[in-house]
C-alpha cells in the first residue's frame, strides 16, 4: 500500500505521462517518496535554484521577478508542493499540464520551472502581454479567462492575482533581504511593459 505523499507516474506508448499516489501496475515507477512534515517554514531560495529561475525566463523571454513571484504564491519554493487539486511542484503544474510541457517529473525543480515559465510565457502572448490576465489564465484556467476576457470573478483567482503583483513588485524594487543578488540579475531585464504596469493606478 502506498504511503501518503508518494507519487507514481508512467508513460505510455503515446507518451502520455500517467500519474498516481496509488499504483495498480507495475509500470508505475515512483517519482516521490513519502513526504516529510518536520519542515514548517518554506524551502529557502537557494542559489541553485536563482540560476534556474533566471535561466529558464531568459530563455522565454521572462522578467525573473515574476516567476520568482509565481513561485512563491504558488508553492512557497516547496518543489514538493502538491495541493488539493492534484497540482505540483515549485509552479504547481497540473497533470494535463505538465503532460503537454513534456514535464516528465514535475517534482524536479528545473523540469517544473522551464514547463511553469514556458506555460506563463504562452499565457502572456495570449492575452497581449496583459500580466493580470496571463496570472488570472494561470490559476483559473486559459478558457475561463478567454470566454470572460478579464480576471474571473472567483475570490480565489483575484486574490491569487493580487499577491502575485504584490510579491512581483516587492522583488522588483529590492529583492528584499535574501534576494538583492536576485534583484540584481532581475533588474536589468525589467521590461517597459512591466514597469508601467506597476506604476500607480
Amino acid at each position: 500500500m502506498a504511503s501518503a505523499g508518494e507519487v507514481y507516474q508512467y508513460i505510455d506508448k503515446e507518451g502520455i505521462i500517467h500519474f498516481t499516489n496509488v499504483p495498480t501496475s507495475p509500470r508505475y515507477k515512483q517519482i516521490r517518496g513519502p513526504r516529510t512534515f518536520s519542515r514548517l517554514t518554506p524551502t529557502r531560495l537557494s542559489p541553485a535554484l536563482h540560476r534556474t529561475i533566471t535561466q529558464a525566463s531568459l530563455m522565454y523571454r521572462m522578467n525573473p521577478a515574476l516567476v520568482l513571484a509565481v513561485i512563491q504564491a504558488e508553492s512557497a519554493y516547496d518543489p514538493y508542493a502538491v495541493s488539493p487539486k492534484g497540482a505540483m511542484g515549485l509552479m504547481q503544474l497540473m497533470p494535463e499540464t505538465a503532460w503537454s510541457l513534456n514535464v516528465a517529473n514535475p517534482y524536479d525543480p528545473k523540469q517544473n520551472i522551464a514547463g511553469g515559465v514556458r506555460h506563463l510565457r504562452y499565457l502572456l502572448d495570449r492575452f497581449g502581454g496583459d500580466v493580470e490576465l496571463a496570472l488570472a489564465a494561470y490559476n483559473a484556467g486559459e478558457t475561463r479567462v478567454s470566454r470572460e476576457s478579464r480576471i474571473p470573478r472567483i475570490s480565489e483567482t483575484q486574490q491569487y492575482v493580487r499577491k502575485v503583483l504584490r510579491v512581483y513588485q516587492g522583488f522588483s524594487r529590492d529583492g528584499g533581504r535574501n534576494d538583492r543578488l536576485y534583484a540584481a540579475e532581475a533588474q536589468s531585464i525589467v521590461t517597459r511593459r512591466f514597469v508601467n504596469y506597476l506604476s500607480p493606478n
